[in-house]
This record gives structure tokens, C-alpha cells and sequence, in this order.
């Protein structure tokens, strides 16, 4: 059985936990802290990118003007540099981590969406760099993704995928995807003025 790899092995292990997902989860979930950081991250949406720590895209903002029809492509939250068509479809993706049955799965949704952010950072840049996004791009896009996103049970969803994943699944590049929105939920529930960079008053208000 140990030798059953993907697409067969995950298809089973979603089969299974599709029937018994409820009680898993119920086993998993933490509706305190999932109420805890969705009043967070309603606080929070206020944050912009020029709040986070996203040099990549203040880079990119001040060397390139945009003419009017390239302009209008793009978010329109302090002239985001990232194009709507871009950016939504990341939205979308962490929303839909909650749709997926089973810890593979939860763990190749989050994959799918810091490949995401990896490639809208990639296009961004467009080689002015001529660097890959590394860890400190992705993760603060992260952060910024998931308060606009401002996914409900993302939490107990982390949880879940902890809880229940295999040994395998959460070696090498699975345990790297998990930290990462580990680290980014940490970092949301222990937000202060200080953690951005806005003045006191602004936060604070």
C-alpha cells in the first residue's frame, strides 16, 4: 500500500475522506479560532501592499508607468500593481481550500496558490530582477491574499491538514506549503501596529 503514489493513492484518500470528512473535522476544527481570525481579518482590511513588506512590487510600481488601458487591468487598491485578472483567481483559490475533502488535497489547493502568487510575482517583475520569487516575496503576498480573501474556516482547515496528513505528505515540499500558511495565520492573529508599516495612528483608528 505504501508504494500506491498520486493520482491513485490521492484519489482513495479523497474517496475515504469524502464519507467521513464531517466527523474528521469536527475532531480537527476550532471555531474559536476561526471566529478570532475572521474578526481580524475583517479589522484588517484595511491593509494594503504598501502596508506589507512587498519591496518586489514597490520596485516594480516605481520603475514602470502604466499607460490609461494597462491601468485600468489593475486593483484598484492603492494602484496595486498586479493585474485584477491576476489576483482574483488567487482570491479564489485560498476561499476554495475549505471546498476540498481531503489532506492531500487541502495541501495541493495551498500549492496551487503559492504557485499562484509565485507567477503573478514573476510577472510583475517581468526579469527585471532576474531572480525567482524566493520565501520573503511569497509569503508577504501571502498574508495580503488571505485578508482580502478573508476565507472563514482557514484555521481549522490548517488544522485539519496537520491533524490528518501522513508523515510522507508533510515531508520535503508538503510540509514546506503547510508552514507557510501556518506562518501567515500566526502572523494575523498576532498583528500590532508595529507589524506593518503604517504609523500608530493609523492602525490604531
Amino acid at each position: 500500500m505504501s508504494q500506491i503514489r498520486s493520482p491513485t493513492r490521492d484519489s482513495l484518500e479523497n474517496f475515504i475522506f469524502q464519507k467521513i470528512y464531517d466527523c474528521c473535522y469536527a475532531m480537527a476544527c476550532d471555531d474559536e479560532k476561526d471566529e478570532e481570525l475572521s474578526n481580524m481579518l475583517e479589522a484588517l482590511q484595511f491593509v494594503s501592499w504598501k502596508h506589507l513588506d512587498l519591496n518586489c512590487l514597490r520596485n516594480c510600481s516605481t520603475k514602470a508607468s502604466m499607460d490609461e488601458e494597462e491601468s485600468k487591468s489593475r486593483s484598484n487598491d492603492d494602484d496595486f500593481p498586479i493585474a485584477k485578472e491576476m489576483w482574483l483567481p488567487v482570491l479564489e483559490s485560498v476561499n476554495s481550500i475549505d471546498l476540498h475533502w481531503s489532506p492531500s488535497a487541502k495541501i495541493q489547493q495551498m500549492n496551487r496558490i503559492l504557485k499562484q502568487i509565485a507567477n503573478v510575482l514573476q510577472s510583475v517583475d517581468n526579469g527585471k530582477s532576474g531572480s525567482l520569487p524566493g520565501s520573503d516575496d511569497i509569503l508577504p503576498l501571502l498574508i495580503l491574499a488571505i485578508i482580502k480573501a478573508h476565507p472563514k474556516k482557514l484555521y481549522s482547515n490548517l488544522l485539519f491538514t496537520q491533524y490528518y496528513a501522513t508523515h510522507d505528505q508533510l515531508r520535503g515540499e508538503g510540509g514546506f506549503i503547510l508552514t507557510q500558511f501556518q506562518s501567515a495565520v500566526q502572523f494575523l492573529l498576532g498583528v500590532d501596529s508595529g507589524s506593518f508599516t503604517i504609523v500608530s495612528s493609523e492602525f490604531e483608528a
